[in-house]
C-alpha cells in the first residue's frame, strides 16, 4: 500500500511540475527533475502492483486452504488425504 500512495504522490508531483504538458518549456533542471520523478514512479508503481498481486495471491491461497480443509471441523481419520513414503514407493490416498 505504502508504494500505491507513493507512486500517486509522485504522479502528482510530476503533473504540478508541467513534466506531462508538451506545450510547455522545461529547463534543463526541470527535465532531470521530471525523469528522475518519473523513473522513482515507475519503481513504485512496479513494487506498488507486486505487492497486491501478492497479497491477493496471499488470499486466494488462504481461501483455497480453508475451503479444503478448514481445520475445525471433526472428521474420521478415512476422509482425509495422506501420503505414505516407503523406502521403495510414494503413495497418496484420497478418501472422501
Amino acid at each position: 500500500m505504502f508504494f500505491v500512495v507513493r507512486e500517486r504522490s509522485l504522479q502528482a508531483s510530476f503533473d504540478a511540475a508541467g513534466c506531462g504538458d508538451r506545450t510547455r518549456l522545461l529547463t534543463a533542471d526541470s527535465i532531470t527533475q521530471c525523469r528522475d520523478e518519473r523513473e522513482r514512479g515507475q519503481r513504485a508503481a512496479l513494487f506498488g502492483n507486486i505487492g497486491i498481486a501478492t497479497g491477493g495471491a496471499f488470499l486466494v491461497t488462504a481461501a483455497l486452504l480453508f475451503l479444503t480443509d478448514p481445520g475445525n471441523v471433526e472428521r474420521p481419520d478415512e476422509a482425509r488425504a495422506r501420503v505414505a513414503v516407503t523406502p521403495t514407493s510414494i503413495q497418496a490416498v484420497i478418501r472422501w
